[in-house]
């Protein structure tokens, strides 16, 4: 398999496990099982990110290790963005999830922004 095409299946992965783990994170009673299935199945797609992306960004932006983790944060922090979204909360939870949502999508996007602005000047 040709190493960007492991990288775009790495995100689907990635994007597709973070959703089942924050929905079978919401453990309904009467549909336990379905929610631990969920949680079993996000933490072996978000886990096979790793080895799936492998050092592309690596690689590709000539920059640290840290960079293969920043797609995992910024999926996390749109996947609190829906979790947000269809949740209902009190305005001083949505106030903080807005926050942690900032935090987890705009810092490692510009640490990856930044990574690849150092990569074109070189």
């Amino acid at each position: 398999m040709k190493f960007a095409t492991k990288a775009y299946a790495s995100i689907v992965s990635l994007v597709i496990g973070m959703f089942l783990l924050l929905e079978g994170a919401r453990l309904i009673r009467s549909i336990y099982s379905i929610d631990l299935v969920f949680i079993v199945v996000g933490i072996t797609l978000v886990l096979a990110y790793l080895p799936l992306m492998d050092d592309y960004l690596e690689l590709n932006l000539k920059g640290s290790k840290n960079l293969t983790l920043m797609p995992i944060l910024i999926v996390l922090g749109f996947m609190l963005v829906y979790q947000g979204a269809v949740i209902p909360l009190s305005v001083i939870e949505k106030g903080l999830f807005v926050v942690l949502e900032i935090v987890l999508i705009l810092i490692p996007a510009f640490v990856l922004y930044r990574a690849a602005k150092l990569r074109l000047r070189e």
